[in-house]
């Protein structure tokens, strides 16, 4: 299950029930409350999570998640859809990297900046074909946010354009 977790999002907390029976005694016996939560748990690994294709005028979203050690990208889209008041954002494509030693210790933004990098890297064509909002609470469009020390140069942070490239702009938490 550990194994798992790396690749399938949120897997500790739909799992949390099944894996507190398994601690709770000494002497584990099968009980309704245990298959109960193991009936849960094989319910969520039977229903894997869809990705969407985009059309070619949306506007594609990319909300970003940096921790310590952890950079985190997702691409979105929102499509109305029936039934539903607001726009339903639906899961383009999802990256996530661990970052070495060095780059931990890069200031937050640069480390959203990176992922950014990233992203533009290894997803190439989606910023070249659409439309994207960047979605985080820092201001990554202004002058002083991409501001780089010299030591970022040999990271890779230095191929950042000074401003958002023409296709590509900042959307504040909020606003969505």
């Amino acid at each position: 299950m550990a194994a798992l977790s790396r690749f399938i999002s949120c897997l500790g907390e739909k799992g949390l029930s099944f894996f507190k029976l398994l601690k709770a005694s000494e002497c584990f016996s099968w009980s309704e409350e245990a298959n109960t939560a193991f009936e849960q748990l094989k319910l969520f690994l039977t229903k894997p999570l869809i990705i969407t294709a985009p059309q070619p005028d949306e506007t594609l979203l990319i909300y970003i998640a940096a921790t310590s050690h952890i950079v985190s990208t997702a691409i979105i889209i929102e499509r109305e859809e029936a039934r539903h008041a607001y726009k339903v954002q639906c899961l383009v494509h999802f990256i996530s990297k661990v970052l070495n030693e060095s780059k931990t210790r890069y200031p937050q933004v640069q480390k959203l900046l990176y992922a950014i990098l990233m992203m533009s890297h290894k997803l190439c064509h989606y910023f070249k074909y659409y439309k994207i909002a960047v979605v985080t609470e820092f201001p990554l469009g202004t002058s002083s946010a991409t501001k780089r020390p010299t030591a970022a140069s040999s990271s890779g942070l230095s191929s950042l354009p000074p401003t958002m490239p023409q296709n590509m702009k900042h959307v504040s938490m909020g606003s969505i």
